[in-house]
């Protein structure tokens, strides 16, 4: 049986059939859940710099987080940077728009 919103269908599935929907359904739905989880993470300096080819100096990623091209995030005193802040930033970055990793 399958639902469509108020509605229900029975269809006829071999086990095989609907274990490899079950996966395919579940399979969606954690890669949805690990794409969400990444833009969300907090990384490093260290991993941050590492996300660019060829990796910047620290140099350049405090230059970039002063100049307001990167956001820092605080947290107990540590620095961070946002996974998907930095893709963000990425596009105005000309040299860096199709190289980063």
């Amino acid at each position: 049986m399958m639902l469509h919103g108020n509605t229900a269908t029975i269809i006829n599935l071999s086990p095989a059939d609907l274990f490899s929907q079950i996966r395919d359904i579940v399979k969606q739905e954690v890669i949805a859940s690990t794409s969400e989880q990444l833009k969300e993470q907090l990384l490093s300096p260290e991993k941050t710099r590492a996300l660019f080819n060829p990796a910047i100096t620290r140099q350049t990623l405090a230059r970039w987080t002063k100049d307001g091209l990167l956001q820092a995030h605080y947290i107990g005193g540590r620095v961070y940077y946002k996974y998907s802040e930095v893709i963000e930033s990425v596009m105005t970055l000309k040299r860096y728009n199709k190289t980063i990793r």
